[in-house]
């Protein structure tokens, strides 16, 4: 699928364990993995430095909803249909302030599930849930 190819190769590095982006970051079509990383794909913990997509730690005891609404004309989100995936919502800390972010995704009961951060050279890309307590993995939105 040519759909979400980017227009040049990507080296990334994944930081912090979830076995569906490991999966997926040895298959993505543009990708490679170690040396200097132009994005850090993040799984709890803190923000990588530079450009990173980061997903939130795992719930202790998860409550799902579905994704109601996002911006479908977002150039990140173009090619991602997020109508009701199911998420588990994280209680953690958002890594920047609310007030700053672009909300890219909200919950059914109104609580951001994506997020992006801009500035000072660089993109923060916030997941407000785990990708294993999410069936985002198992769509086709995914990447």
């Amino acid at each position: 699928n040519e759909a979400f190819a980017g227009t040049r190769a990507l080296t990334l590095r994944l930081v912090g364990d979830a076995p569906a982006l490991r999966r997926l970051l040895e298959v993505l079509p543009g990708t490679a993995q170690g040396g200097a990383a132009d994005v850090s794909v993040a799984v709890g913990g803190p923000v990588p430095a530079g450009d990173a997509v980061v997903f939130a730690p795992p719930e202790g005891r998860p409550q799902y909803t579905e994704i109601a609404s996002f911006v479908g004309d977002d150039p990140l989100l173009r090619f991602a249909d997020l109508s009701g995936v199911v998420v588990a919502p994280s209680s953690a800390p958002l890594p920047r302030p609310l007030a700053d972010a672009e909300v890219l995704a909200r919950t059914a009961d109104l609580r951001p599930a994506l997020l992006r951060w801009r500035g000072a050279g660089r993109t923060l890309v916030y997941f407000a849930f785990h990708p294993e307590q999410s069936d985002l993995p198992r769509r086709p939105a995914f990447p």
